[in-house]
């Protein structure tokens, strides 16, 4: 992350990275992205940090941004996640999976603090044009650092441009 944050800071000369990170993760004293800016001078805002995961889903909904589903995993969440758009209709899902107990696995986080899914947004108030998505099948991951022998990772396979 330190050598693509540097990257995007030369070539593009980028000053600042927006996260939508909302809280730390696992046992984190500090917040990541806030780390890897540092280490090159860049500066990182968090706009959502500590907000209500509910209150932060519906704003994104009622300012219609447009954000879709990038990684998931089990055992919240199948293949058939990735390259959904958050909706109403998702966040319902999400409320309803929210309550669903496993063994030895907190409870789905509505904001995906704890890993459980990844976003992006493609289009939104701020943006001039859309990105544009061409999807293909979700791949799996597996192996992955952090990752438990029987938990599945699909992550969205794409190609992404400018619209």
């Amino acid at each position: 992350y330190v050598d693509a944050i540097e990257s995007l800071k030369n070539e593009h000369r980028i000053q600042v990275i927006v996260t939508g990170d909302m809280d730390l993760v696992g046992t984190m004293k500090r917040n990541w992205i806030q780390e890897c800016c540092e280490a090159v001078s860049v500066d990182a805002y968090l706009p959502l940090w500590k907000e209500n995961r509910e209150t932060v889903l519906e704003g994104i909904i009622n300012e219609d941004f447009q954000v879709m589903f990038s990684c998931v995993k089990t055992p919240y969440f199948d293949a058939s996640w990735i390259g959904k758009t958050l909706n109403q209709e998702t966040v319902d899902e999400m409320r309803q999976l929210s309550l669903t107990r496993y063994e030895n696995v907190k409870p789905l986080d509505l904001g995906g603090e704890n890993g459980e899914y990844h976003t992006m947004c493609i289009n939104g108030l701020l943006y001039r044009n859309p990105i544009k998505v061409n999807l293909s099948d979700p791949f799996e991951l597996a192996g992955q650092q952090g990752q438990k022998e029987d938990e599945k990772w699909w992550v969205l396979n794409a190609c992404l441009r400018p619209g």
